[in-house]
């Protein structure tokens, strides 16, 4: 099924399937939660996951306790108002997003955050010069962790 693959990753925030698709099989396979959450653990002390999905709070928790990070993970936290209107308006979302960082900076002490979702990169860049702390991005993490874990060193 895989023929001609070195590896996977599973680009959905709450890493769904992630150890049945490593036990069916035999190539390395990374989610992007628990990549984001490993790089910004790697440097960082606590981190905070941001996101606008109230139903993957529960899931994002459980995710870095089996991953070892629930220590280092001191909040999730999500934007304000309702998900449709939020991620209808690049400029709200970027507003709102902006927001829940400076609250799990200020309030929960993040030294470091995780965008959390896939669908959330183009916000992640834009702010990721603003933020005064590191900002890691799902899926470029889980593309740089891929590749260490097949013995390739990034250029970029």
């Amino acid at each position: 099924m895989f023929e001609g693959f070195s590896g996977a990753i599973v680009s959905a925030f709450g890493d769904p399937g992630l150890e049945s698709l490593r036990d069916a099989l035999d190539i390395p396979v990374l989610g992007i939660a628990e990549q984001g959450m490993a790089r910004a653990t790697r440097n960082h002390g606590r981190f905070s996951v941001v996101t606008t999905t109230p139903d993957l709070v529960h899931s994002i928790r459980s995710r870095a306790e089996s991953y070892g990070f629930g220590a280092q993970l001191a909040s999730v936290r999500l934007t304000e108002g309702e998900l449709h209107e939020t991620m209808a308006d690049p400029e709200l979302l970027l507003t709102r997003l902006r927001k829940a960082i400076a609250r799990a900076i200020e309030e929960d002490k993040a030294e470091a955050i995780v965008i959390g979702g896939g669908p959330l990169a183009r916000a992640a860049s834009v702010l990721a010069n603003e933020v005064t702390v590191p900002l890691i991005e799902p899926v470029p993490a889980a593309v740089l962790g891929l590749a260490a874990v097949l013995g390739y060193e990034p250029t970029i």
